[in-house]
């Protein structure tokens, strides 16, 4: 573990600046039905509709399950096998573009993100489609679920997790060193980071949020407000060393920030207590719950 938590200084290059780069939409993507551990979803269009970006193509039933959306505003030209990123054949929906990159109509912003139940908020973070990231990607919802849920989490033997969350870890530093993707989201006004971290407090019960940011860089100004806001004093931002690898990951990150050791190899953050997640999912987890749109 000693390694593991100290990492290795990378002497790579990185982007002090980063802007922006406006690509044009494809002619044709493959959203396959299946893209976590869990059952496929199930279409709910036909071959020759004619879809907008953002439209519900595929449901869910299960909780092992997600919906799917369209990513493109166009046509629906076939469904049928096709290999995912991995190489598996995956039942697939093909949509041919229309060039036009049309949305759905938007759904009603909820005014005050903290008000909603944690089964509400779920359930919006659920219908928008958003998964785990790492190597074996789950449903959100599934990561999310209190622990005041028994049958939902249980440790390998069976046994109930009891720990209770206390803190919320937040991460502007990627798991690749030379990406900037997290670095650039908290350098950008969101106001839905806010309405992300308000969800997960809600569903955590999280006494503390705690921002992990590149002590390389300026601290970002958005964070910075967020800390200020904080009445209780609870928020605070930390500073570390993007370029030691492979501090990005969960649990020497942890390791790092709080000196808690995550049990390996089939612990979670949770089992110390933490819920631990990158600035571009809480964004996408306040957009679902705030607006209701697809992650």
């Amino acid at each position: 573990m000693g390694l593991f938590s100290k990492g290795i200084k990378l002497k790579k290059s990185v982007a002090t600046r980063i802007t922006l780069i406006e690509i044009p939409l494809p002619k044709k993507v493959v959203l396959p039905l299946k893209q976590y551990i869990g059952e496929p979803a199930k279409p709910t269009i036909k071959v020759g509709d004619k879809v907008k970006t953002g439209q519900l193509i595929a449901s869910a039933d299960q909780d092992n399950t997600l919906p799917l959306h369209a990513s493109i505003s166009g046509k629906v030209v076939d469904i049928t096998e096709h290999l995912d990123h991995k190489g598996n054949t995956v039942a697939s929906i093909i949509i041919e573009s229309d060039g036009k990159d049309t949305w759905i109509k938007p759904s009603k912003e909820e005014e005050n993100v903290s008000s909603l139940a944690p089964s509400e908020i779920l359930n919006r973070i659920h219908a928008s489609g958003l998964i785990s990231k790492g190597l074996t990607p789950i449903p959100l919802k599934r990561d999310l679920v209190p622990i005041d849920q028994p049958k939902t989490h249980l440790y390998l033997d069976g046994r109930k997790i009891v720990k209770k969350t206390d803190t919320l870890l937040i991460t502007a530093i990627d798991t690749e060193p030379s990406l900037g993707v997290n670095r650039y989201l908290a350098g950008i006004d969101s106001g839905e980071l806010s309405n992300g971290i308000d969800s997960l407090k809600a569903i955590t019960g999280a006494e503390q949020t705690l921002f992990v940011v590149d002590k390389r860089h300026l601290p970002c100004p958005q964070l910075n407000e967020i800390v200020a806001k904080d009445e209780e004093e609870a928020t605070h931002i930390i500073s570390l060393d993007g370029m030691r690898f492979p501090l990005g990951l969960s649990i020497p990150m942890i390791k790092a920030v709080l000196g808690r050791e995550v049990p390996i190899p089939y612990g979670h953050p949770r089992d110390v207590g933490v819920a631990i997640y990158d600035i571009d999912t809480v964004i996408s987890i306040g957009a679902s719950v705030h607006r209701k749109i697809p992650g």
